[in-house]
């Protein structure tokens, strides 16, 4: 017991004790309902390849909540920050009597701990971006963009460029939507039509005929 408290509470083990132990209190406090935290909420959804959504993408973590990738990422580098002070940094620290050696030995320690546990959480996250995805899903409900693509029935005897409503199939009462359409042209009440593009200026769609 005395051995594992000194490697987790030694340098360079300490720097993810702390962290570790911000993690466990932010779960308990999410998990008694005080931080109001929603694990579906958490995922970054930007819209920018070059910023963090990027990165997420590139490690193939996007999707996943990122609350629960960094604490993965935490979790495993102190793991594996304290196997390698176990067997690596005490042994040659009984080897090599110099303390500038041994405390750059534990920067790269720290440095590298990260920099493995990082493929070893994508492997364990990335098989579930599909169950977040669907999770974001069900409670953020269907956007506007998610119709697209759809078929829906025309309901309003004429469609227009200012006037024009369709029906959608939504397994239950169904979604009554605003449409759109290029004069002249045929669309009448009953006609079957693709929703082609979402316009979020007028929150109307554009058909397609099929």
């Amino acid at each position: 017991m005395i051995e594992f408290l000194n490697n987790a509470f030694t340098f360079p083990t300490i720097f993810y004790t702390g962290l570790l132990a911000l993690v466990v209190l932010y779960w308990l406090i999410s998990m008694f309902g005080l931080g109001g935290f929603d694990a579906v909420e958490t995922d970054m959804e930007v819209d920018n390849t070059n910023g963090l959504a990027g990165w997420l993408s590139r490690f193939r973590l996007d999707g996943i909540p990122l609350t629960l990738s960094l604490s993965l990422v935490v979790f495993v580098a102190w793991i594996l920050c304290f196997y390698m002070v176990e067997f690596f940094l005490n042994t040659m620290a009984k080897e090599i009597d110099n303390e500038l050696v041994q405390i750059a030995l534990g920067f790269w320690l720290l440095i590298l701990s990260p920099a493995l546990a990082l493929p070893i959480v994508i492997t364990l996250l990335s098989p579930l971006r599909p169950f977040f995805k669907k999770l974001r899903k069900e409670t953020r409900g269907a956007s506007a963009n998610d119709f697209i693509g759809r078929t829906a029935t025309i309901r309003s005897g004429k469609v227009n460029q200012l006037h024009g409503t369709v029906e959608l199939s939504d397994g239950g009462a169904g979604l009554i939507l605003q449409v759109r359409a290029e004069e002249p042209n045929d669309y009448k009440a009953g006609d079957k039509v693709l929703l082609k593009e979402y316009l979020a200026e007028s929150h109307t769609y554009r058909l397609e005929a099929l």
